[in-house]
């Protein structure tokens, strides 16, 4: 399995993903941000009747620099972020 790391900060009242490779700590992507939640993702296809380029993201874990959870909703605001490069 691979994976990614990522952190949701609220900018203007809206919460919004950023997305990094493993390897990167996660407070040096949060910088000076108001951090929500942190962890890791992984995405899997999931191809379906209606959407051939679906995909499904699954979040786990958490931040031990942010001292941040991962969240079930987490997912789909990572998927937002994911559709759009596809």
């Amino acid at each position: 399995m691979d994976y990614g790391k990522y952190v949701i900060v609220e900018v203007m009242g809206h919460e919004i993903a950023i997305l990094c490779d493993k390897t990167i700590e996660h407070y040096t992507i949060a910088g000076q941000m108001r951090v929500i939640s942190a962890g890791f993702f992984e995405v899997k296809g999931k191809e379906s009747e209606n959407d051939q380029n679906d995909i499904e993201i699954c979040v786990f874990g958490r931040s031990i620099t942010l001292d941040k959870v991962s969240r079930p909703e987490d997912e789909k605001i990572i998927k937002l972020v994911l559709r759009k490069l596809i």
